[in-house]
């Protein structure tokens, strides 16, 4: 921890704001980034998690990928995108940040190299899902049901927008599917831990849910 602090005591002052380099919004993106990488170098305060910082991709996907992400939106804000843009987006933007929470999770537990991969892959999906189902949700319930604005994706890049409703949903339900069974061949432990978030959020596009 200590190299951190002298790096930034001697090197902060003399790095400029990123809002004169940068337009605005991709200074504030670059920024948010930046404060999204925090939690990475308070975890180098304990030893044992040290070695994760330097020999991972867990700090570039925590933060560079959410960067990209959001960089992508506003650069294509008003382009059509195809699926596979849209899928590209929306992994770097939202499900890299849940893919790297469980992985973190599972670094900080101590489950083995395998385990913390496929902990992350399962949230690649899982965010994904996140996403789709949010667009299925903007479209098909009201303010009081959602719990938040609904409505605004008419003019936006979205799944729904892209392939029409009943598509969305048929992918939403597969994704769904294959995170289930995914879910059920992790052990026994990790599906208890895990349980509360399936629940949560596995079928959360549908109305019964």
């Amino acid at each position: 921890m200590q190299r951190f602090e002298t790096y930034l005591t001697e090197n902060l002052p003399k790095v400029p704001s990123f809002h004169p380099i940068y337009e605005d919004a991709l200074g504030v993106m670059l920024e948010a980034g930046g404060k999204r990488f925090r939690p990475m170098l308070l975890l180098s305060i304990v030893d044992a998690y040290e070695p994760m910082l330097y020999n991972s991709s867990l700090p570039v996907a925590f933060s560079r990928g959410m960067v990209l992400g959001q960089a992508i939106d506003c650069y294509f804000e008003n382009k059509p995108l195809d699926l596979e843009q849209i899928k590209t987006l929306h992994t770097n933007k939202t499900a890299k940040l849940i893919a790297v929470s469980l992985q973190m999770g599972a670094v900080i537990v101590g489950l083995d190299k395998k385990i913390q991969d496929e902990l992350y892959a399962f949230g690649i999906d899982l965010g994904l899902l996140f996403q789709i189902q949010d667009d299925i949700i903007d479209e098909t319930q009201s303010e009081e049901e959602a719990g938040k604005t609904t409505g605004n994706d008419a003019d936006k890049n979205s799944f729904v927008n892209l392939l029409g409703l009943d598509e969305t949903v048929a992918q939403a339900d597969a994704l769904a599917k294959d995170l289930q069974r995914r879910f059920e061949d992790f052990d026994e432990k990790l599906q208890t831990a895990l349980q509360p978030l399936m629940n949560k959020y596995l079928y959360r596009h549908t109305k019964d849910q």
